[in-house]
């Protein structure tokens, strides 16, 4: 339907309200002969296109909030077989399908659109962060003597300059990140000092050496969930200020046999580093996987409780049902097509 002012002669030719493609108000001002109002005067419209660099900053950050401000970002993991193990263990993926994808090519119109926008996107999502993110660029590029492993060399999240303008992250201490530390690794000469038949040892030894292996490599910066603790508080080194919001899902902090969670060995030291506003842990299994796992944070860690509470507003879910970020869930039946 076209505006009330604006009207299609019987001959088929239009009157100027049809200009160069675009429809504009008509300067025919004629009202209605029962108006009790007199007709207004005639005002001159502009055709042309207005630049949208002409709009106040204000007005174009609205823009780019609405384009750009979706809630979560997910990442695809480098294997497929760790994206299903994240859709269908995590809780970190609840209602993953019911968020809009971000509208990316708004960065790619101009240095300035994407100087404007980027803050906005990097500040404004929780960013969640796929399994082993710590083993991918630009994270492991912060540590410079691993860099060159060629088990490091998998795809770039993002690029190094946006990694300082991030401000929510999601991330999970998994199982999968102990993939290189079970027992089939054991060394030969281990496996002599503990065992008389090494070709062929025990579960028990088995057992005994994977949670073994767990427990000292989270104790360390080498591997495993360690290696995770320490990447994240090298990233302060990275950004330019304290992180807004941080989410550690432990529902799948499962030891390489999958038959206990070791979640008392999760270190929390990088609470010192990175200094969140606020700290949500997912996936707790019961209140004494909760009361091991501050017990160790305050023995070994030196965060108390308390401070995690009062200071980084500390939470503990289930899974993300229930965050502040499922505002931004689509309503009805809108789902999307894929991770990535």
């Amino acid at each position: 339907m076209l505006p009330y002012n604006t009207h299609i002669e019987a001959s088929g030719e239009t009157d100027s309200c049809f200009s160069n493609g675009y429809l504009c108000d008509s300067t025919e001002t004629d009202a209605p002969l029962n108006s009790p109002y007199p007709p207004t005067a005639p005002v001159s419209r502009s055709t042309s296109p207005f630049g949208f660099l002409k709009l106040p900053p204000e007005i174009r950050c609205m823009i780019y909030a609405e384009v750009l401000v979706i809630g979560k970002v997910f990442f695809r993991p480098a294997q497929l077989q760790d994206e299903i193990h994240e859709i269908m263990n995590s809780g970190r993926f609840v209602s993953w399908d019911r968020y809009r994808r971000p509208e990316l090519q708004l960065l790619r119109v101009c240095k300035l659109v994407h100087k404007e926008a980027e803050e906005i996107y990097l500040g404004r999502n929780l960013f969640v962060l796929p399994v082993q993110w710590h083993l991918m660029h630009p994270f492991v590029s912060a540590m410079t003597e691993m860099s060159e492993m060629s088990v490091f060399q998998k795809p770039q999240l993002f690029s190094t300059l946006a990694l300082k303008k991030l401000k929510n992250l999601s991330i999970a201490i998994d199982v999968k990140d102990l993939s290189d530390c079970g027992p089939t690794t054991t060394s030969r000469a281990q496996g002599t000092a503990h065992s008389a038949n090494f070709t062929d040892p025990s579960d028990g030894f088995r057992l005994a050496h994977a949670h073994r292996t767990v427990i000292i490599q989270a104790l360390t910066n080498a591997k495993g969930w360690g290696l995770v603790t320490h990447t994240l508080t090298q990233l302060r080194r990275s950004l330019t200020t304290s992180l807004d919001y941080i989410e550690v899902d432990l529902t799948n902090a499962f030891c390489p046999t999958r038959c206990c969670r070791p979640v008392h060995v999760v270190k929390f030291n990088w609470v010192h580093a990175l200094q969140p506003k606020k700290i949500c842990v997912l996936g707790l299994r019961s209140e004494r996987e909760k009361a091991v796992l501050l017990e160790h944070v305050q023995n070994f860690d030196y965060v108390s409780s308390r401070m995690l509470r009062e200071e980084h507003g500390l939470e503990f879910r289930k899974d993300c049902q229930g965050t502040e970020w499922e505002a931004y869930v689509m309503k009805g039946e809108g789902r999307r097509n894929g991770m990535g």
